[in-house]
């Protein structure tokens, strides 16, 4: 909304499928973060501060209330602007003499992943397909993942610009990351025919994908922690429902131990 306000006749350009997802399942999946979750969770930290024993630090705690104050007061004020423009394989935009191509490989991320690339510099930026230093694994699509970063590793590019980290100008954490992916997709189909359910298959591959994790995580430990819930966690379990039949677009709820376990 802020760019179509700034600038009257912009395009607004994704894939399709990202505009129908926009249109009405986003909204939805975030409702209840909106009008419950979100709101809970500031009670929550509000009644922190007349508990007994006080907080330690209250100053901090009300800082972090009047951020998630000024966050929800931020989303529930989003005015939506839908895509103007959108396609589906490629679009190859060329603007002051730059070209512009507008690429989707496969489902990855999302069921619309767009990455650009920019033949003549050599440069592609990833969206969140590739993140520095750990990509971020929920509602994701396995094979067609592996797939897109295939595609990116064949291409070559100079510069990498991942959907959230510094650029790259070489393919160490490319690399790290399909290799997980690969290990990960390969484990789950040999666990699930044992009978393991996704998170302990998850327990099972995480000593398996240990060497490309320092890769991107440079054995920090808090890094480490994200690693095994944002990426292995969560990747495995799409891989999981990946073998249990077709995925569709919508968007995966968040997996829980509790939830796999059927309670």
């Amino acid at each position: 909304e802020a760019y179509v306000d700034a600038f009257p006749g912009v395009q607004v350009i994704t894939h399709e499928r990202t505009r129908q997802l926009m249109a009405g399942p986003a909204v939805e999946f975030n409702r209840p973060g909106l009008e419950s979750q979100l709101p809970g969770y500031l009670t929550m930290l509000e009644e922190r501060l007349t508990a007994t024993p006080p907080p330690q630090n209250p100053t901090a705690l009300n800082e972090r209330i009047a951020m998630g104050r000024w966050f929800l007061a931020e989303k529930r004020a989003v005015r939506h602007v839908l895509p103007s423009r959108t396609y589906s394989d490629r679009l190859t935009l060329r603007l002051g003499g730059r070209e512009i191509q507008l690429v989707h490989v496969d489902r990855a991320v999302t069921p619309g992943d767009t990455i650009i690339y920019l033949p003549q510099e050599q440069m592609l930026l990833t969206a969140d397909v590739l993140v520095n230093p750990i990509s971020f694994a929920l509602s994701s699509y396995p094979a067609g993942w592996i797939r897109t970063l295939e595609w990116i590793d064949a291409l070559n590019p100079s510069v990498l610009v991942p959907g959230h980290g510094d650029p790259m100008t070489d393919e160490s954490r490319l690399h790290a990351t399909l290799s997980i992916f690969r290990t990960l997709r390969t484990h789950g189909a040999s666990a699930r025919a044992r009978g393991r359910d996704a998170f302990a298959a998850a327990d099972e591959a995480l000593p398996l994908v240990r060497e490309p994790m320092v890769v991107l995580t440079g054995d920090n430990a808090q890094l480490n922690q994200a690693f095994r819930s944002q990426l292995v966690e969560w990747f495995m379990y799409r891989v999981y429902d990946e073998l249990a039949g077709p995925l569709t677009d919508a968007i995966a709820p968040i997996p829980t131990r509790a939830r796999q376990a059927g309670t």
